[in-house]
């Protein structure tokens, strides 16, 4: 209930275009009323698990796609970046997640939106992005657990590899 609440109070401050509701809001330059999408993303997590396919699905539209399209330049529109930042979230998303349904369902959801061709294209509008949407296809590889969490140096080398490269292969 009190997640509830808080998205309530989130879906508000954003369809009002409230800047000063939180430092991070007056950091970002979209319209905030195109983030209140990234509140139903969230609220499909607010159901009983299993989560059903539906609803990992409507989170990771709402957080992933919403996220990644948001924070690219508005001329940007590309299906891969959208599918990358699903496959992203939905990764994300199964290594926090307690319920083995769940998780797996999520992890098989991500692999099914992160290929390397998209990552590929994703490079060309938004680098951060793509190091994001390699590290979760790294991950899904591996499966469960990560064999490299976060915050590990393999992860990092990873990230310096393609910064000093410009190739995550």
């Amino acid at each position: 209930m009190l997640g509830e609440i808080k998205l309530r109070w989130w879906a508000e401050q954003l369809e009002n275009n409230k800047r000063d509701a939180a430092p991070i809001l007056s950091e970002l330059t979209v319209p905030l009323d195109h983030l209140t999408s990234l509140v139903d993303g969230w609220t499909a997590l607010l159901q009983p698990l299993p989560l059903s396919v539906p609803a990992l699905d409507k989170y990771a539209t709402g957080r992933g796609a919403t996220l990644f399209g948001a924070t690219t330049p508005q001329e940007t529109d590309s299906a891969a970046l959208k599918r990358c930042g699903e496959g992203w979230a939905l990764a994300d998303f199964a290594y926090r997640c307690d319920d083995t349904q769940t998780r797996l369902a999520a992890l098989e959801m991500a692999r099914t939106r992160i290929t390397r061709a998209g990552i590929g294209d994703v490079a060309r509008h938004s680098k951060p992005h793509a190091i994001l949407a390699d590290l979760a296809r790294w991950d899904i590889q591996v499966g469960y657990p990560r064999r490299h969490p976060a915050g590990s140096r393999r992860r990092a080398l990873r990230v310096l590899r393609y910064s000093l490269f410009g190739s995550i292969y």
